[in-house]
């Protein structure tokens, strides 16, 4: 019933019931934009296995072979990969229970730190994937696991084999949002390309607003005529076009969305990052991680925490809290939370810089 219900060639599915003689399929997924995804239980080895099902155009993509030899801490370890025709190619790993990072951010931002640590993990996967001459192409939080203490890259259905320059073209593009400006139009990549996705994967786990719905990018006018259309594919060629002409300026991102709490420091490294130009961002991952964990060292633990945010040092712990336009700021005198009254923020960045100094 599972295999039946999925909008594929037959040829696939008779695959999918051949592999069906190892794996017991559970349900399956299409949250992914370019395959399916199913869940079963490997029946010799009673373990949870995840079968991705994914278009991968005759050589457009990494050949499925070699992804199975890809070891690496922060890559999602691949038990078997293989082509089924000319189109369509599987892989299966392991089950993730942590989920990915897009059903982790569902439940609120993650701490500073905990945001930089997640990005420098999914950076250093990807620092070994351009080693090994490949890019990956779309990295977004759905396609980043959490492994017990790991944070891992689990999904290889864009991952593309790259020249000496470390460049691709391909025949296809992924996920409008995280599409670089030089892919927007030529389909080009480059190392570079992962180095904006991973900023923007560093801005979207702090808390910016990226949203995932296209009417939400519209103006009140844009909106207006976008409801005026009738079929979902003239929408989606309106919302695009205003999509992909923010991100060739340079205008996705707000960073006034970004909490308060996040260093002008940090803006400054998405800002880099995500740089129209390819040549005016880090010129490496390994650059990017490099500067990041230089910058990590002097960043504050900020955390958020059942609707507030909290500071955390080795033997303190400082919590701020918003009431409309009031603000305040307790402190953990191990009985509680205590108000420090002689404390008297006027806005929230005003009480964040009064924390760290206090």
């Amino acid at each position: 019933m599972i295999i039946n219900s999925l909008s594929v060639p037959e040829d696939v599915k008779v695959a999918l019931r051949e592999l069906e003689k190892q794996i017991e399929f559970h349900k399956a997924s299409d949250k992914g934009q370019n395959g399916h995804v199913l869940f079963g239980t490997n029946r010799l080895l009673g373990r949870p296995d995840v079968v991705k099902l994914y278009y991968w155009e005759s050589g457009d993509h990494a050949e499925p072979e070699l992804l199975a030899k890809l070891e690496h801490p922060n890559i999602l370890k691949v038990y078997h990969a293989a082509s089924i025709d000319a189109e369509w190619a599987f892989f299966t790993t392991k089950f993730c229970d942590g989920g990915d990072l897009d059903s982790v951010l569902e439940k609120g931002p993650l701490g500073l730190r905990d945001a930089i640590d997640a990005v420098m993990m999914v950076a250093s996967g990807v620092s070994f994937l351009h080693g090994n001459g490949f890019l990956h192409r779309d990295l977004k939080l759905e396609n980043v696991y959490r492994d017990n203490d790991q944070i891992v890259i689990g999904d290889f259905g864009s991952v593309s084999p790259c020249d000496a320059h470390g460049h691709c073209k391909t025949l296809t593009r992924h996920s409008l949002l995280y599409r670089p400006p030089e892919a927007t139009v030529t389909n080009d990549y480059f190392k570079e390309s992962d180095v904006y996705q991973l900023g923007l994967m560093l801005f979207q786990l702090l808390g910016g607003y990226l949203p995932y719905d296209e009417r939400d990018w519209l103006t009140s006018k844009q909106k207006t005529e976008y409801d005026a259309l009738k079929g979902a594919t003239d929408k989606g060629d309106y919302a695009t076009k205003i999509i992909e002409e923010k991100i060739n300026k340079g205008r996705l991102l707000d960073m006034d969305t970004l909490p308060a709490y996040v260093p002008k420091s940090v803006v400054t490294f998405i800002r880099k990052a995500t740089r129209v130009e390819i040549k005016n961002r880090h010129k490496s991952v390994a650059d990017f991680i490099a500067t990041l964990n230089n910058m990590k060292r002097r960043i504050p633990d900020w955390r958020p925490d059942g609707g507030h945010i909290v500071l955390h040092r080795p033997k303190k712990r400082l919590r701020v809290l918003a009431n409309g336009s009031t603000f305040a700021i307790e402190k953990d005198v191990g009985r509680g939370w205590k108000k420090q009254h002689a404390l008297k923020p006027k806005t929230m960045r005003d009480a964040v810089i009064i924390a760290e100094i206090t």
